[in-house]
């Protein structure tokens, strides 16, 4: 027999956290459907590259099997070796000499390629009808961006928590993804950048303990445009977190922005380096009392302004001439919200 479907049907991050639980030996298949589901590309053994394989067929970056074929075929009275089902031999097809004489023996058994729970032929009520209300709680700090800017972002856990797998989709219209990466997390993991949406996707063979703060992965983006970027990112549909108790439940996830520690919500030097005048972008939530002083490499004041501002976005122009040599030079600035210092450089 023969059947063909699209690679991806039937093929969730469930199916990634089974496989993950194989190769890293927390646990093993159940049966030798799986592993012929598992056995991405007919090799004969189940490994890393399978698993790499799905991470990729999930996120949209291959779009077929190897070998083309979405199905395998086994026949129903096949039986298979105890300890090793994918040494064994098992025939895909029955030869029929005699089309007029009946047949009993012709059932097979339809094996999906990567559907390992076995969802596209009878949902799984371990995680279908295993929902957790308690969302997934994620966070990075908010900050004000330039046009051209490059923003490296750090995505973490909000709160004590486990986790087992993630399926994180992101909508950042007026951001380029420039690079991402897991950060000291143990499993297997992988993204798809998009021009305004990317998916990223992350599985463990274990629950993973997150404590409130703890940095699971690293982005850096692009800004196409100005703005905030709690204006410009968000959770797309699509983005599950799995735990794992007495079976797998899938939850939701959310995404909160802190405000930077210390200083202003938002303060910025661009350009940086600069030739003519940088700008200090900052946003403050209140109506106060601003004050900059500028520091040469020397350590003397080179500097200083002050400024009445009300609360919203404000630009603070430092020009070039104020300053003199080209060189390193040391901004510190004084707001209703404490003091935030940082460094500029004037280019030749």
């Amino acid at each position: 027999p023969e059947k063909q479907s699209a690679p991806r049907d039937g093929i969730t991050t469930v199916d990634l956290i089974t496989l993950a639980k194989h190769v890293m030996g927390v646990d093993t298949l159940d049966t030798p459907y799986q592993f012929i589901a598992a056995d991405i590309n007919r090799s004969g053994a189940v490994d890393m590259y399978d698993m790499t394989f799905l991470h990729r067929l999930l996120l949209g970056q291959e779009d077929e099997f190897p070998g083309g074929l979405t199905w395998r075929f086994v026949p129903r009275s096949f039986s298979f070796p105890a300890t090793d089902p994918l040494s064994a031999d098992f025939p895909e097809e029955l030869v029929v000499d005699n089309l007029a004489a009946p047949r009993t023996d012709a059932d097979f058994i339809g094996v999906k390629l990567g559907d390992l729970d076995a969802s596209l032929m009878s949902p799984p009520d371990s995680v279908q009808g295993r929902s957790a209300s308690r969302l997934l709680s994620l966070q990075m700090e908010d900050r004000y961006l330039q046009a051209g800017e490059i923003a490296e972002v750090r995505l973490q856990s909000a709160q004590q928590d486990v986790l087992l797998g993630l399926h994180l989709i992101l909508d950042h219209p007026g951001l380029e993804l420039e690079e991402a990466r897991f950060t000291d997390l143990e499993g297997s993991g992988g993204y798809r950048q998009g021009a305004a949406q990317s998916a990223f996707s992350w599985a463990s063979g274990r629950n993973l303990e997150l404590e409130e703060g703890r940095e699971m992965a690293v982005l850096r983006f692009r800004a196409e445009q100005e703005g905030r970027l709690s204006d410009k990112l968000s959770l797309g549909q699509g983005t599950q977190a799995f735990r794992e108790y007495e079976g797998i439940e899938a939850a939701g996830a959310e995404l909160r922005f802190l405000a930077p520690a210390g200083g202003a919500l938002a303060v910025r030097a661009f350009p940086n380096p600069f030739r003519d005048k940088a700008y200090l972008h900052l946003e403050l939530p209140r109506a106060g009392n601003v004050r900059l002083s500028v520091w040469d490499a020397k350590g003397a004041v080179v500097h200083q302004a002050e400024w009445q501002l009300e609360a919203g976005r404000h630009q603070l122009a430092v020009e070039a001439a104020r300053l003199g040599k080209p060189g390193a030079y040391i901004y510190k600035l004084e707001s209703p919200l404490g003091e935030t210092s940082g460094r500029l450089v004037l280019a030749p």
